[in-house]
């Protein structure tokens, strides 16, 4: 894709240890007003869900969110603003990209097809965890996170189930969690009823994962994709893509994730 474009410094900023963006960040982003921001919201508030794709704080969640953030960031005009700030509006990585596909302008397109879904997002730190959920259904999901407690809550809205058990071990390294997840799936895949979601017994996914930590090998298992970088751009970009309802700018993105998995 020939249109690239070059990206403002963002200050990174976390909540429960996974990344955000504040309003005023976003219209950097898009280079369009905070109004237009908050326009795209107002039209579209029926499926930008509280606690998934954005967070209203105030009180202990925004002093929550200070210290966990303000920690870690230069001392700046805008870290004050947000030092001073009594009430804020956070967008999480699901919000931001739900916003970029209805901000109608170039750029926004643009970022949304390509710079924002593949780079713009920053992974928290190198560090990840594998998990195991018991769902209330009798599957037990397992995949790798960031921040396991804001993952299951993510997957709770999109199921419509509820986690009851959770179980997780983290990992010094992406790769190392990358390559136990994929051994792990690859080990239940004829339990699995779809994607992450398998019909296995909980303790015996605890137990795998547990037994697959002290296997000094598995840290140097090959991932299917030699970047895992490139393979968590291409994850972006499809996940961007089932989030449109434009059907040629979904195909577009999805034939740069293949693109991207080929090279």
């Amino acid at each position: 894709m020939e249109n690239q474009i070059v990206l403002p410094e963002i200050v990174p900023l976390f909540f429960k240890g996974e990344r955000v963006w504040t309003t005023q960040q976003l219209s950097e982003l898009f280079k369009v007003g905070d109004s237009a921001i908050k326009h795209a919201y107002e039209r579209h508030k029926s499926i930008l869900e509280k606690g998934l794709d954005f967070y209203d704080l105030r009180g202990k969640g925004l002093n929550d969110f200070k210290k966990e953030t303000l920690a870690n960031v230069e001392t700046t005009a805008f870290s004050e603003k947000i030092a001073k700030c009594t009430v804020i509006k956070i967008w999480t990585e699901s919000g931001a990209l739900k916003l970029s596909s209805f901000i109608h302008t170039e750029r926004a397109r643009i970022i949304w097809a390509t710079s924002f879904a593949v780079g713009a997002v920053e992974l928290s730190g190198n560090r990840a965890s594998v998990y195991a959920f018991k769902m209330s259904n009798g599957t037990v999901k397992i995949g790798m996170s960031n921040s396991v407690a804001s993952r299951a809550k993510a997957v709770e809205r999109a199921t419509h189930l509820k986690v009851t058990k959770i179980f997780y071990r983290t990992f010094e390294s992406r790769q190392k969690a990358f390559a136990i997840e994929k051994t792990l799936h690859k080990y239940f895949s004829a339990q699995c009823t779809q994607g992450e979601f398998f019909m296995i017994d909980f303790e015996e996914a605890c137990e795998q994962i547990e037994n697959l930590m002290s296997v000094p090998e598995i840290a140097q298992l090959p991932a299917p994709i030699e970047d895992s970088n490139i393979l968590e751009k291409a994850r972006l970009l499809i996940k961007a893509a089932e989030l449109t309802e434009n059907k040629n700018l979904r195909e577009e993105m999805i034939h740069t994730a293949f693109k991207l998995l080929k090279n």
